[in-house]
């Protein structure tokens, strides 16, 4: 037996590999060693069937495996997904060697890959590296899959407490578990310690979200400085430190680091979607249409797929002047992705597109089937699109659809009150189309209505009258259900209240379902964690 040290007719084999020969061969190797359960799949979608009908030790994986999706989307969506714990080894199988090539691959983080034709000794030396660490996760892997975290808690630390060194794949899993549990305080403790100890760049990462997720971006932009530095082919560093310099409004410095990062590992939707955002804000339409071209190609078969790429190179192409391309996009997006949400966003970019490129009666038609919606109560949609569809009506209607393009842009800044860009963008549009005293009047009128009704609860906290400032943060956010700011801070007063008062089951749970609401409406807002760690606290302690 080749890999002597290990029980083979104990662990579960997936081959997935588009070659008969390959899988053949992978198999007659595995077999030759006792292996007993030894699965073949011949692409990416029977490997996700596979991986979601059950739990494997190991996983063989071709890089590229034809049509559909390849060996990396199909590790990165077993991932997502929890069906692949730290328990099991995945090795990808790859053709080639390039720098593009490894960054690719490890950007998924297997746990180690092979060149094809490879020898037995060459996959023997792996599998006799990787599988004792393995197996030594098991009970913690399921515990995870249980979603016991607590359990998975006490034996990660049971274990680094025996160990002679820092186990540093423990640590990471018990980062890991602690932002599961809603606990990101204990997890940046212990990313600190991992940095004091090691260069893990992915602990220099995990630290960095965690401040950016806390408001502090020049802490988490230093972390990602270093990080950079000791690691410049740790891909995900430059995807942080772009969204630092978003938030910083440095949109040149931010373009500059993804433009670096997708010549490091140029095949990820997500990356090339957010390049093709901050190039588009910066007015370099060009570059923002290649680079959601390239979003949509590379995750046509990817977990990492969004409706927004398609978008995205719809308005771009529109931008650029290639009408025909914007129309395909928007097609294409609508039949891809068969959403309502989805399906108004097309139409609300359909009639931008037409007013960008000089088709106004087009325009028209669009603005008014859009005014029907708005007339009928039945629009539903996120924030950047109602301004454009605000804009739409404005610029492309006739006089039924700017009064109606008023109510919007009412609603629109009762929601967002606080976001300067976004209501200049809204001022500017009704000047260019003399509507600038009426938008002004309007604007600020609302603003202030969302200020007042926002205040007053923080107010009577301030005071301690806890029981009135949750009642009125109530009034708030019945007014105002789409102002993220509103229900952070109606979740800040109802903590509050609970803090002070005691245990209270119906404010606990208003509490808990306003946040996600919260969440939901601004996932990056930096008081989401500060928060979601006082009401966890809260929880554990009933």
């Amino acid at each position: 037996m080749w890999i002597n040290q290990l029980n083979y007719a104990n662990l579960s084999f997936l081959v997935v590999d588009d070659a008969p020969s390959m899988r053949g061969v992978l198999r007659d190797m595995l077999r030759q060693n006792n292996a007993q359960v030894v699965e073949l799949r011949t692409n990416g979608d029977e490997a996700i069937e596979a991986l979601r009908l059950r739990a494997f030790d190991v996983v063989l994986c071709d890089d590229d495996l034809g049509d559909g999706r390849n060996g990396q989307q199909v590790l990165e969506e077993a991932k997502a997904r929890g069906w692949v714990g730290p328990a099991c080894a995945w090795l990808m199988l790859c053709s080639e060697k390039s720098a593009e090539m490894i960054a690719g691959v490890m950007e998924y983080q297997p746990d180690g890959y092979l060149l094809k034709p490879f020898k037995v000794s060459d996959l023997q030396a792996r599998l006799q590296k990787i599988m004792p660490k393995k197996i030594a996760l098991v009970d913690i892997d399921q515990a995870l899959r249980a979603k016991d975290y607590q359990q998975a808690l006490t034996l990660c630390d049971g274990r680094l407490a025996a160990a002679k060194t820092p186990n540093l794949e423990l640590l990471r899993i018990k980062c890991n578990i602690h932002i599961a549990m809603d606990e990101p305080s204990h997890a940046k403790l212990v990313y600190e310690q991992i940095i004091g100890r090691s260069k893990a760049p992915w602990a220099k990462v995990g630290l960095a979200k965690l401040l950016y997720r806390e408001g502090d971006y020049a802490a988490a932009k230093a972390v990602l400085q270093t990080c950079m530095s000791d690691s410049p082919s740790f891909v995900e560093a430059y995807d942080w430190m772009a969204k630092v310099l978003l938030k910083e409004q440095r949109m040149e410095e931010a373009e500059e680091i993804l433009a670096r990062a997708v010549k490091l590992s140029p095949n990820s939707p997500t990356r090339q979607a957010m390049l093709g955002e901050v190039a588009m804000k910066g007015g370099h339409t060009e570059l923002a249409e290649k680079a959601f071209r390239k979003s949509v190609n590379v995750g046509k078969y990817s977990i990492s797929r969004t409706a927004d790429a398609y978008l995205g190179l719809a308005r771009s192409a529109s931008a650029n002047g290639r009408l025909g391309d914007a129309l395909q996009a928007l097609t294409d997006v609508g039949r891809e992705f068969d959403e309502p949400a989805v399906q108004l966003k097309a139409q609300v970019a359909k009639g931008i597109a037409y007013q960008e490129n000089g088709q106004a009666d087009k325009a028209l038609d669009v603005a008014r089937t859009l005014a029907t919606l708005v007339e009928e109560g039945t629009l539903s949609t996120d924030a950047a699109t109602t301004a454009d569809l605000a804009d739409l009506l404005i610029t492309s209607g006739g006089k039924t659809e700017r009064t109606l393009a008023l109510q919007v842009v009412e609603g629109l800044v009762r929601d967002n009150h606080d976001n300067q860009a976004m209501v200049g963008r809204l001022q500017a549009v009704m000047e260019a189309r003399d509507l600038g005293d009426v938008g002004r009047s309007l604007i600020e009128k609302t603003r202030q209505e969302a200020i007042d009704l926002m205040s007053r609860g923080a107010l009577l906290a301030r005071e301690g009258r806890y029981s009135e400032a949750v009642d009125w943060m109530r009034q708030a956010k019945a007014a105002l259900p789409g102002n993220a700011r509103v229900l952070f801070n109606a979740v800040a007063v109802m903590l509050a209240y609970l803090e002070k008062l005691g245990h209270d089951d119906a404010v606990l749970e208003e509490a808990r379902v306003t946040l996600a609401s919260a969440v939901h409406l601004a996932p990056d807002d930096e008081r989401a964690a500060s928060l979601a760690e006082r009401l966890h606290h809260l929880m554990s302690s009933v």
